[in-house]
């Protein structure tokens, strides 16, 4: 009975360090927008080439947000940062957009799922979708469904080829 007791202490240092040891950081980045106090990123994913792709909003002018996408190399050095706005045929149609949700596609580009804010009304917002190429090139959006607002919170691609968007819309009445 005595020599359980002996080993008791080491069992417990052993499982408290176990149980609260952090693990060590290999690197912490910071990547600039163009308003520090504004802008910010909402989701990370670890690319096929073990870098990552960040997503979320910059402010490109007084009152207007843009989809942030920033690229980086496995060891946070930036290789892409890329700004996504004025989807209307307007410049200045969309004021305020947000990229939540960012994947990697199969063809090497990138999906970005958020909303964007149409400047006659601020209140509302539109699910949205936008597709890149590799270089961070726009290949096509999708502001889904007609007559709604929204925000496209995730987004996934299917093995078959195609992509799902998931978030909250609601039906305007006509």
């Amino acid at each position: 009975r005595m020599n359980y007791f002996k080993f008791l202490p080491l069992i417990i240092t052993t499982l408290t360090t176990i149980v609260f040891a952090q693990p060590e950081n290999v690197w912490i980045r910071f990547y600039e927008g163009r308003e520090q106090h504004v802008d910010g990123f909402y989701d990370v994913f670890a690319m096929h080439d073990r870098g990552y792709a960040l997503c979320g909003q910059t402010v490109v002018a007084q009152n207007q947000f843009a989809m942030w996408l920033v690229t980086t190399d496995e060891h946070g050095e930036e290789r892409l940062n890329r700004s996504y706005t004025s989807f209307g045929e307007n410049e200045n149609d969309f004021v305020r957009c947000k990229a939540y949700s960012v994947i990697q596609s199969d063809d090497n580009g990138f999906v970005l799922g958020g909303y964007q804010q149409p400047e006659e009304r601020r209140s509302s917002s539109r699910f949205t979708i936008l597709k890149t190429d590799s270089d961070g090139e726009q290949e096509w959006f999708r502001l889904d469904p007609p007559n709604s607002e929204g925000k496209c919170y995730a987004v996934i691609e299917f093995k078959a080829g195609g992509f799902l968007g998931a978030g909250q819309a609601m039906l305007e009445e006509e």
